[in-house]
């Protein structure tokens, strides 16, 4: 899975994803599993999708490595049940790492060092 964009100008996961790609991996890491069918049906209120819309999402999040899937065998075929590939916390570390081999790859060990500062002294601060 590869973080290449980051809109800054929005926070959570939404600075990383579409605001559906976000409540849909929110829905697998609550749920742990669900088919896109029991998706569809959590998330249907807040956003004005048909079912195919869910099961496209399910499939680019599958291709970026952001969720895997289990062929099930059900009444009507086949289907997939997916699951997070990747837990809130090894995603939040991951853009963590990021950020700090930009900032030093862009501006030199002293952006790092002033984080290091910041954090250090316990200090509120917007990040």
């Amino acid at each position: 899975m590869e973080i290449d964009k980051i809109n800054l100008d929005k926070s959570g996961l939404n600075s990383l994803f579409s605001e559906l790609e976000s409540d849909i991996l929110n829905n697998l890491w609550l749920k742990k599993s669900a088919t896109a069918r029991e998706v569809f049906t959590k998330i249907k209120g807040a956003h004005k999708i048909a079912y195919p819309t869910v099961v496209v999402t399910l499939d680019r999040l599958y291709e970026k490595g952001l969720v895997d899937r289990t062929v099930q065998t059900c009444r009507g075929g086949l289907r997939y049940a997916y699951v997070p590939k990747i837990s809130r916390q090894e995603l939040a570390e991951k853009l963590t790492d990021k950020m700090f081999v930009f900032l030093r790859r862009s501006f030199g060990e002293s952006s790092t060092a002033y984080l290091r500062k910041k954090l250090g002294k316990g200090e509120k601060s917007d990040f």
